[in-house]
């Protein structure tokens, strides 16, 4: 592939069995040989792939930038948390995209706005805290008053 295309965002798209993740291999060993970056998303991401992956990874000696992320093995994987960084307000704003809003509805955007208010709270305390924190914290600091309590002293 050429150069100027890999600087490009590509789609590899079709059906099962036609060979979609092995073109993408071939380029992203072109992409690592390169020395460029790229970003290699798979739903169904299979051991053997990952461990191509890797493996190119390792020859070309950019082992320590390969970071796979994979739901359905996580203890092999690396983790991301979406809402560890960033300042309370942008957080807070990322949570509540999750939500379905509820247009035209006064009462449900009082709620919408309470809700948000108190993630930026607690988002904030738990960071000035200095505490590592996910999704299941947030939830039991938004129903626990003792959880609350904990998080003060």
């Amino acid at each position: 592939m050429p150069d100027i295309l890999g600087q490009r965002h590509t789609a590899i798209v079709g059906q099962s069995g036609v060979g979609k993740t092995t073109l993408g291999e071939y380029i992203l060993w072109q992409q690592t040989a390169r020395g460029r970056g790229w970003l290699f998303i798979d739903a169904k991401i299979d051991r053997d792939t990952r461990d191509h992956l890797a493996y190119m990874a390792k020859v070309t000696g950019r082992e320590d930038e390969l970071y796979i992320i994979d739901v359905s093995d996580p203890d092999n994987a690396n983790t991301y948390n979406p809402v560890l960084h960033g300042d309370p307000d942008e957080v807070a704003s990322r949570l509540m995209n999750l939500i379905p809003s509820a247009e035209n509805n006064p009462g449900a955007d009082h709620y919408r706005q309470s809700a948000n208010h108190a993630l930026t709270v607690i988002i904030a305390a738990l960071q000035a805290s200095g505490q590592l924190y996910h999704f299941g914290d947030l939830s039991i600091l938004l129903q626990s008053d003792r959880a609350l309590e904990n998080l003060r002293e």
